[in-house]
């Protein structure tokens, strides 16, 4: 049985894709919280408890997620080695989505899409932008997205950018 922080992180990381880094899970981790806050006046869970590694281990160790090391130059010039992991089938990803109640999985969505948005800069700009947009995607019916005429213009605006650099 997995252990209950892998239980926990679970749905998060499924709603990233059927592959992620350790990067976008420790960012999205980080900050997740943070936004739940502000947009919710709550916090529903204490993400900020988690231990990321031991969570994502226990995944790696009962064969829900498996994992590989690519080591890369970062922008400073220095090899630097990250963790992708990526989810043992389709079924699996789709299965830790259903870990969530509906409304729940769209808040999630939502608040991870804004937590990868928020991050964007120049040198991440190509790594979170498409996740961030797809997950925003899903939420579009949702008020969330719709509340104001600026949240629908700046989603417009991410899938005109995302898609310029799809080409």
């Amino acid at each position: 049985s997995l252990s209950r922080n892998a239980k926990r992180i679970l749905p998060l990381v499924a709603c990233l894709g059927h592959e992620f880094d350790s990067t976008i899970i420790e960012l999205v981790v980080s900050r997740l919280e943070d936004i739940r806050q502000a947009e919710f006046g709550s916090i529903s869970s204490k993400l900020d408890l988690i231990d990321i590694e031991e969570a994502l281990r226990d995944c790696v160790e009962k064969r829900v997620l498996e994992s590989h090391t690519v080591t890369k130059t970062n922008q400073d010039g220095q090899m630097v080695t990250i963790a992708y992991y990526t989810f043992a089938h389709d079924q699996v990803q789709q299965a830790a989505l259903l870990l969530q109640e509906n409304n729940e999985l769209i808040t999630t969505q939502f608040l991870i899409g804004k937590t990868l948005v928020e991050s964007l800069d120049d040198s991440s700009h190509n790594k979170f932008l498409f996740v961030a947009v797809d997950l925003l995607n899903r939420a579009i019916g949702h008020t969330l997205l719709c509340g104001d005429k600026a949240s629908v213009f700046d989603h417009a605006h991410l899938n005109l950018l995302a898609g310029r650099k799809s080409k």
